[in-house]
């Protein structure tokens, strides 16, 4: 029996031009090699079905009318898996792993489809992608996830050809901006570093032909676009926001968050002071479909409409709760609702996560709590949605922080 695994795995071994071995029980990425030097992590680019529920959906286009409120038009930028842009560069073994490109395909025109039927403007970059990796060139890297700056490139076309009809930019300040070469850039891949551990071979760099964009003559009087995500927003390199200005002919500003999901860079950028006192034109959601929105049921995203269109302006006054650190505020006249949310600043500290205890008139406490992710600007705001709470007739809360908070918290309803 061990001669006939010895055997076995020297074949597997020999048959991968890098000299991988088990990259499909990795313990730091499990993986499959396809042809041309192209890796695939068995998890999320394996899986066929990155949709979105109906639920979801109703949040989105909830979140793109309190924005659409306050003149500023959402689009949302979902960015597929390579296994969705490159099938044809899959192994035959993805097959036995349960991949199905046509349905993986088919999932993500459907939840396009339904996402433009809630009224949210999609700019869906998949066909471009795809026609681009048949056509020889390289949208995305051979050991990473991440879009190359041609890619990066097509999703900035993409959200202009969305935005090219709406009625935003009909009345929109633009300019002209110019993307020009800056070299050859090699990134670093946790990926790519994970993979290599198991193949003797040097594997495929993530290199990429980086780019710089400048403004034109009126560049820095035209009206602003910001972009917020992943880390293919925050990848300097790959030039998204550039591309943006130079697509769009807005002046784009980008923060993304590395692993933080969908909701980081954009729960920080709408509790900010930036957003709240100056609204952009156009905000760009880049969200990659891996990045299930409703993992975490729907207070992520409730948070982020309240952030974005509601009027927190009925102050309730906090009280220290104990010693402790907390507060406590009482609701019982606050007359709250199903829509209602519960506006908290901490008071000038970055607190990453706090612990909402909200007393119904039953006697008991119902928790709920926010966390922001390790990499993303706390801002000290947070917006949590009382919505299954009204019901129990809620008398006060306590307020608890990962941290102190300052010398002067706030506490609003927001309707």
């Amino acid at each position: 029996m061990t001669f006939l695994f010895t055997a076995f795995a020297g074949t597997a071994h020999a048959l991968s031009p890098y000299g991988c071995r088990g990259l499909e029980t990795h313990p730091a990425l499990a993986a499959v090699e396809g042809r041309d030097g192209v890796f695939f992590a068995i998890r999320p680019e394996l899986q066929s079905h990155h949709g979105l529920a109906e639920e979801t959906i109703a949040h989105v286009a909830d979140l793109s009318a309190a924005l659409a409120g306050r003149g500023t038009t959402l689009v949302f930028l979902p960015v597929p898996t390579r296994a969705q842009v490159m099938s044809h560069m899959l192994p035959p073994f993805a097959a036995d792993l349960g991949y199905d490109a046509s349905v993986a395909t088919a999932v993500h025109v459907d939840t396009v489809a339904r996402l433009e039927r809630a009224g949210v403007v999609v700019a869906d970059p998949l066909v471009a992608l795809r026609a681009a990796a048949l056509a020889g060139e390289r949208p995305f890297f051979e050991a990473d996830p991440r879009p190359t700056a041609t890619g990066a490139r097509i999703l900035a076309d993409t959200v202009a050809g969305a935005l090219s009809d709406h009625a935003s930019l009909t009345d929109a300040r633009t300019a002209s901006f110019t993307s020009v070469p800056a070299g050859t850039q090699t990134l670093a891949s946790a990926m790519r570093s994970g993979l290599q551990s198991a193949c003797l071979s040097e594997l495929p760099a993530v290199s990429t032909d980086a780019f710089t964009t400048n403004a034109g003559q009126f560049g820095a009087n035209t009206d602003t676009q910001i972009v917020v995500g992943t880390e293919i927003t925050e990848t300097s390199a790959l030039n998204l926001p550039g591309f943006l200005s130079e697509a769009t002919g807005l002046r784009t500003l980008g923060y993304g968050v590395p692993g933080g999901g969908a909701f980081a860079a954009i729960s920080t950028y709408l509790t900010s002071q930036d957003f709240q006192t100056a609204p952009p034109k156009v905000l760009v959601w880049e969200v990659p479909v891996s990045a299930p929105l409703g993992q975490f049921g729907d207070q992520p995203i409730r948070e982020l409409t309240a952030a974005a269109g509601a009027t927190c302006s009925a102050p309730v006054p906090v009280r220290a709760a104990d010693a402790s650190g907390a507060l406590t505020a009482e609701l019982s006249s606050a007359q709250l609702t199903e829509r209602t949310a519960l506006s908290f600043n901490t008071g000038g500290t970055g607190v990453a996560a706090v612990r909402f205890d909200f007393v119904g008139a039953d006697g008991f406490a119902r928790s709920r709590s926010i966390y922001r992710h390790d990499g993303q600007v706390l801002t000290g705001q947070f917006f949590v949605p009382v919505g299954g709470l009204a019901d129990y007739g809620v008398t006060s809360v306590r307020i608890s922080g990962s941290s102190a908070f300052g010398t002067a918290p706030q506490l609003n309803v927001c309707f």
